[in-house]
């Protein structure tokens, strides 16, 4: 009943869930008024391996997600991507120590993961790291660690490419993620001299410090207004380089994908034997609103993770007491990624459930008077309806 519309369309382009690369329509002409026609300014390929849109009176190569560029995408693409998996770093040595008292920092960076040390710019007194999701900067004046969140609503771990600019001037600390500007109220002005001989990516020489998972690229800093220096061009300056420089930072992880509701879409494995306590986390990404992430069966006990009607659920099915909880009042099926963690602990004759999601809502489940344990083989079962999931798996033997 809704009006159709009249009119033109061009430059049809799509991406498909299982491509990840963007595609043309394949040129059609259909009876009834509805054409898909190249104009003649995209016969041929005259942009290679890009795709080619009309404009008014000329054509333009878009080569965006190629390993090309060029107006034609007839050249290939310098890669300047550093690709970390949490384990390598970086360190960048200055050729002098440089005594700065202003700053600028810019750089783009992607990941999926919520926690991470992007630099170290100055040891022990200033890191900018990942943390629960948000973007913070340390820094330690006078022997007193500070902490300043800066992206208190911005959601940067969706594995894209977000643009960040911090400025240090006059004391004060601004910051521009992608659109937004953030000025921050520090309670103490860092307004002092400090010096500069090395500078750590991705992580430190510390063993116990969570390294970034993700990607970096178009990393420059600006010291005392005059002097600029292009961390991506300077390879010759850094220490432990052992990352894919020439591989390009399409999607680091790619998450499990189940597209289908079919009941073979679906992963299992086998956990093996444990005792008193096991710890699970994974992220998810859905739109659908019934569907069952995972489950553990053993005998006639049963543990469930799903959503029901966007909401997320668990089921106990433990000694033959049945009980089902939602967890969380927020939907989760909004298809931005959210992050589980699960401990489950056992005692004497009692169990305790403890779940958490994005680091922020917290729910403990008291199971008593049981006398199942844990140490049998559990079946993890994953299976649900357009779900994107990663599975990090810890069990500790007690």
């Amino acid at each position: 009943m809704q009006p159709r519309f009249r009119g033109q369309l061009r430059n049809l382009i799509y991406k498909n869930c299982t491509d990840s690369h963007l595609i043309k329509p394949v040129e059609i002409e259909i009876s009834g008024g509805i054409s898909l026609i190249s104009n003649y300014h995209c016969s041929g390929k005259i942009c290679g391996n890009g795709l080619c849109l009309i404009t008014d009176n000329n054509y333009q190569c878009l080569c965006d997600e190629t390993d090309f560029q060029g107006k034609n995408c007839q050249y290939e693409r310098e890669i300047n991507e550093f690709i970390f998996s949490g384990k390598q770093y970086l360190k960048y040595n200055f050729n002098n120590q440089i005594l700065s008292l202003n700053e600028i920092l810019t750089f783009q960076f992607k990941t999926n993961h919520y926690n991470g040390l992007l630099f170290q710019l100055i040891d022990s007194k200033l890191y900018i790291k990942l943390k629960q999701g948000q973007l913070i900067i340390e820094y330690r004046i006078n022997n007193i660690w500070y902490e300043t969140l800066t992206t208190k609503d911005i959601f940067l771990i969706d594995n894209q490419w977000h643009y960040v600019q911090i400025k240090r001037n006059f004391g004060q600390i601004i910051i521009i993620i992608d659109q937004y500007y953030l000025q921050l109220d520090n309670e103490i002005k860092t307004n002092q001299l400090w010096n500069f001989t090395q500078i750590f990516l991705g992580g430190n020489e510390d063993l116990n410090i969570q390294k970034f998972y993700g990607c970096l690229k178009d990393i420059s800093i600006i010291f005392n207004e005059n002097l600029t220096i292009y961390l991506n061009q300077s390879f010759s300056n850094f220490h432990e380089y052992n990352l894919g420089r020439y591989r390009n930072c399409k999607s680091l992880i790619n998450p499990i994908q189940f597209l289908t509701s079919s009941s073979s879409s679906f992963i299992s494995f086998e956990l093996g034997n444990f005792s008193q306590q096991f710890n699970l986390s994974f992220r998810f990404e859905t739109y659908s609103s019934d569907c069952i992430l995972l489950y553990s069966q053993s005998n006639q006990d049963f543990l469930g993770l799903d959503l029901i009607d966007g909401f997320f659920s668990i089921t106990i099915n433990i000694n033959k007491k049945k009980q089902r909880q939602e967890l969380f009042q927020q939907r989760c099926n909004d298809g931005q990624s959210h992050y589980i963690q699960l401990e489950l602990r056992t005692y004497q004759n009692e169990w305790e459930l403890n779940v958490t999601m994005d680091y922020r809502q917290n729910t403990r489940i008291t199971i008593r008077n049981s006398s199942s344990k844990i140490n049998v083989k559990f079946i993890e079962n994953i299976s649900f309806i357009e779900v994107w999931i990663r599975v990090r798996i810890r069990a500790d033997r007690l």
